[in-house]
């Protein structure tokens, strides 16, 4: 997970917290945050539930849904299913990543990864990574959209951070 610091800003100088939410998984509808930057809005985005299993036996039950994050000149969207009860949750596959810039980014490569945490404290996770060049500044940068599941008796809360190595 990524250092948070006051505000969402982080401590640590390789990477940042940009932006964080946090979604119901037991709501079937899209559900959206946003925020302002200046004269940018930010919108942190979980689709509408894309499993009826999930809407028939939430809080125990599959889920399938689309994570987005949209400023305007970026677009980062992956999809992210698993499995949550009240004691544990899993993130089975992450995939179907779109990666879209207005900024002249040449898009390098993008990756998946996630995790699977059972009976633990701890949140399972799952990441779609891309890594960029932006012309104008140089070298490679990389944005991280993470989602982690923290089990719950109502069905579980979503964490959605987009992260970026600055």
């Amino acid at each position: 997970m990524f250092p948070v610091g006051v505000n969402g800003a982080s401590d640590s100088s390789s990477e940042a917290v940009l932006y964080e939410a946090e979604f119901s998984l037991s709501n079937p509808n899209e559900q959206t945050k946003t925020f302002k930057n200046g004269d940018k809005t930010i919108c942190l985005k979980m689709g509408e539930d894309l499993s009826l299993k999930t809407r028939e036996t939430i809080p125990i039950g599959s889920f399938n849904r689309y994570f987005t994050y949209d400023d305007g000149i970026i677009t980062m969207k992956a999809r992210y299913t698993g499995l949550v009860n009240p004691y544990n949750s899993f993130i089975t596959e992450v995939s179907d990543g779109r990666y879209n810039s207005l900024a002249g980014t040449t898009f390098i490569r993008d990756r998946y990864s996630w995790g699977s945490l059972s009976y633990a404290p701890s949140n399972a996770y799952g990441k779609y990574v891309v890594d960029y060049t932006l012309p104008v500044i140089g070298g490679t940068k990389t944005h991280t959209l993470m989602v982690s599941i923290k089990p719950t008796f109502s069905g579980g809360v979503v964490k959605v951070t987009l992260g970026s190595n600055i």
